[in-house]
């Protein structure tokens, strides 16, 4: 499952870096953080607190630095362990460019998670994904608000965000288009059948498979069926 998008924070590219690399920004703008722990120069434990379906429950984790290009760009791994052994695993980037003295942060990343329910399909992780990133952001605009005691915005703020006691409240995602609710017929197969593990990108996996042995057979069917025809003399 990928993930992305664009911010603008009305503050300087180096003030928006500082509050990034601040630990005491983050327990404050990271939704549901109970812990954050340097274990080494670029690698942290963080535990999160996720209270409701379909993501309910404690995880506990790792995020990796993996490379860092002060104060333009970021590149991190995350792997960590839910107490219902939803496993989650993700890797990402973050781009900062300042123009007329605000910031652009872009973000592209992807998660992948494992032994979910059925009932989470891909549309609703990212959807959720999307929602508790844009609580971070919005956390951050007010962290660097309260430090700068101006006005401190991001572009997407039109949605309404719920957080309370640091639990982190995943808002609905938006309802699906007709077009996003359409469902493949060999997905719909791979459910069935159970063969993905109820894992969204497995299942992905194993309905292109069905597609690509579909077309193999038809092929192969198509050959045998020309070479029963009658030939010219």
């Amino acid at each position: 499952m990928n993930i992305e998008g664009t911010y603008t924070l009305q503050a300087p590219l180096e003030e928006v870096w500082q509050c990034l690399s601040d630990e005491a920004v983050l327990r404050q703008a990271l939704p549901g953080l109970e812990q954050i722990k340097r274990l080494d120069k670029d690698v942290y434990e963080i535990t999160l607190n996720v209270k409701q379906a379909p993501l309910a429950g404690r995880y506990t984790g790792r995020v990796t630095i993996d490379d860092l290009q002060y104060p333009y760009f970021c590149r991190f791994t995350i792997t960590g362990e839910g107490e219902q052994q939803n496993c989650v695993n993700g890797d990402g980037v973050i781009h900062l460019n300042e123009r007329n003295g605000n910031t652009i942060l872009a973000y592209k990343g992807s998660l992948a998670f494992g032994n979910l329910s059925a009932r989470l399909t891909v549309p609703m992780a990212r959807g959720a994904a999307k929602h508790l990133t844009q609580q971070f952001f919005m956390a951050l605009a007010d962290q660097l608000r309260s430090r700068r005691g101006s006005s401190v915005a991001t572009a997407e703020r039109e949605e309404p965000v719920v957080q309370t006691r640091g639990d982190i409240i995943i808002i609905p995602p938006p309802e699906l288009k007709e077009e996003d609710e359409a469902v493949p017929l060999t997905l719909k197969c791979v459910r069935l059948l159970g063969i993905g593990a109820h894992n969204p990108e497995e299942e992905q996996r194993w309905a292109k498979r069905i597609r690509q042995i579909g077309l193999i057979s038809l092929f192969l069917f198509l050959v045998w069926v020309g070479t029963r025809l009658p030939r010219r003399k």
